[in-house]
């Protein structure tokens, strides 16, 4: 899921350097520091939201504009427990790919 729907922006390793990055009016974040940058503690409903859309990121564009959560959405045809799996799963791969220098 990362592959197709975070490395283009995100880059392969989550670094933000993806084929797309330069394209995007801000940078998109290396996602490899966000526990780094959080005081040692990955922010997972901080990025849970994001991925959701439930924050405005200005990368991703307005709010309204679908982020994955929508997307999601009508990938699983309405049914929350299979949104809420993608974006967990996504989540806790995000998370593995936390570094510490």
């Amino acid at each position: 899921m990362y592959t197709a729907y975070c490395a283009v922006c995100h880059g392969k390793e989550g670094r933000g350097n993806g084929p797309a990055a330069e394209a995007l009016r801000v940078p998109p974040p290396d996602l490899t520091t966000l526990a780094r940058n959080n005081d040692n503690s990955y922010p997972s409903d901080r990025v849970r939201s994001a991925i959701a859309g439930d924050v405005r990121l200005p990368t991703h564009g307005s709010k309204e504009m679908p982020v994955w959560g929508e997307l999601f959405w009508c990938m699983s045809q309405g049914h929350s427990s299979e949104v809420q799996l993608r974006i967990g799963n996504l989540n806790k791969h995000i998370q593995s790919m936390q570094r510490n220098n």
